[in-house]
C-alpha cells in the first residue's frame, strides 16, 4: 500500500477478507518452504492451533459443515463448467483459431499456478464477505446518500440506485482484478485484431471460467480436503475446550458474587459451548467419511476435466487447421 494513499472500498474488502485466509492457512504455506531443501532445516510454524480457544472451539463445527459443502459445491461446478466445454467453439465467429488454441492452453495452465490460487481464494472471500455483510453494507451507504440528499432539499428514493452500484462496482473490480493478473487474458489482448474484436469478451469469459475449473479440479478440491483433515485432528482437543467451556460457565452463573450481566452472559457461553458439543461428533463423522471418499473423486474429476478439455483442443486444433488450407 502506498503511504499516504485513501484505500477504496474493493481494497479494504479484499484486506478484510484476505487477512482472515492468510492468518489461518499460513502454517500450510510456511510447512511447504523446505522443499527444494533440506528436511532436517524446516522451519518451524509461525502460528499454533486455536483448538484451546473458546471462540475457535464453538464456531468449529459449523467450519467443518462449510469445508465439506465448499468440497460438494467445487465438485459440481467442475462438473457442470465440463459441460459447457464442447460449447465454446460454436460461440466464436472466424477468428484466428491458432491464438484461441494458445489462449485455451495458457488458461488451462494458469489454473496450477500459486498466482491464480492467492487471486482465486481472495476473490472468494471478498465474494463471500460480500455475500454475507453486504445487505448491511448498501443499508448504511445508501441512509448516509438519503441523509445527504434531505439536506439538499432532494427528496428521492436512494437506497436501490446505490446497492446497485456497490454490486455491479465490486463485480466489475473482482473482474478486472482477475484478468490483470491472467496470461491468458493478457494474450487475448495481444492478439485482440487477430482474434476479432466481436470475440474478445466472450473467449475472455471462456478461458476464464476454463482457468477457474482447473484451479477447482487439480487445486481448490484437494485443498480443502487437506484443511479438512487438519480440522478433524483437533477434533479431542476442541471437545476438551468446549467441555471446560460449559464448567467454567456454570461456575460463573453459580457465583452469588457475579452481576447479573456476567451471569447472563455465561449462561449465553454455556449454551454457544453446549450447542457445538451436540453437533461435534456428527459433523466430525461426517468429514472422516467425506475424507473416505476423496482420492476416488478428485481422480474422478481429474480424468473428466482431462476428456473435457481434450476434446476443446481438438474441436479447435480441427478449426485451426481447416483455417490454414
Amino acid at each position: 500500500m502506498l503511504r499516504g494513499r485513501r484505500l477504496t472500498a474493493s481494497e479494504l474488502l479484499f484486506q478484510c477478507a484476505g487477512m482472515q485466509r492468510r492468518l489461518y492457512s499460513s502454517w500450510i504455506l510456511l510447512g511447504a518452504l523446505w522443499l527444494g531443501g533440506c528436511a532436517s532445516e524446516q522451519p518451524k510454524p509461525l502460528t499454533v492451533s486455536a483448538a484451546n480457544q473458546r471462540g475457535y472451539a464453538t464456531g468449529y463445527p459449523a467450519e467443518l459443515a462449510e469445508m465439506r459443502g465448499q468440497f460438494t459445491q467445487d465438485e459440481l461446478q467442475v462438473q457442470q463448467t465440463l459441460g459447457e466445454f464442447s460449447t465454446y467453439p460454436g460461440q466464436l465467429d472466424k477468428p484466428n483459431w491458432s491464438d484461441v488454441e494458445a489462449a485455451v492452453k495458457l488458461a488451462d495452465q494458469e489454473g496450477t499456478s500459486a498466482a491464480y490460487a492467492e487471486s482465486y481464494a481472495d476473490t472468494h472471500e471478498v465474494s463471500e464477505f460480500y455475500g454475507e455483510e453486504g445487505k448491511d453494507i448498501k443499508q448504511k451507504v445508501g441512509g448516509a446518500a438519503m441523509f445527504a440528499a434531505k439536506e439538499k432539499t432532494c427528496d428521492v428514493e436512494l437506497y436501490g440506485p446505490t446497492g446497485y452500484a456497490l454490486d455491479k462496482s465490486l463485480e466489475k473490480k473482482l473482474q478486472e482484478r482477475s484478468e490483470a493478473a491472467s496470461e491468458a487474458v493478457q494474450y487475448i489482448d495481444d492478439n485482440a485484431d487477430r482474434i476479432l474484436p466481436k470475440n474478445v469478451e466472450k473467449l475472455k469469459t471462456q478461458v476464464g471460467k476454463i482457468t477457474a475449473t482447473s484451479y477447482l479440479t487439480h487445486v481448490a478440491v484437494r485443498q480443502t480436503a487437506r484443511d479438512m483433515q487438519a480440522l478433524v485432528a483437533e477434533a479431542s482437543k476442541v471437545r476438551s475446550t468446549l467441555e471446560d467451556a460449559v464448567e467454567q460457565a456454570k461456575a460463573v452463573q453459580a457465583d452469588a458474587s457475579r452481576s447479573k450481566g456476567d451471569v447472563a452472559r455465561a449462561a449465553a457461553r454455556q449454551k454457544a459451548a453446549e450447542d457445538a458439543l451436540s453437533k461435534l461428533d456428527s459433523e466430525v463423522n461426517q468429514a472422516e467419511h467425506v475424507l473416505t471418499t476423496v482420492e476416488e473423486r478428485t481422480k474422478k474429476l481429474d480424468a473428466d476435466y482431462e476428456r473435457a478439455f481434450d476434446s476443446l483442443k481438438d474441436a479447435i486444433s480441427a478449426q485451426a487447421k481447416a483455417q490454414v488450407k
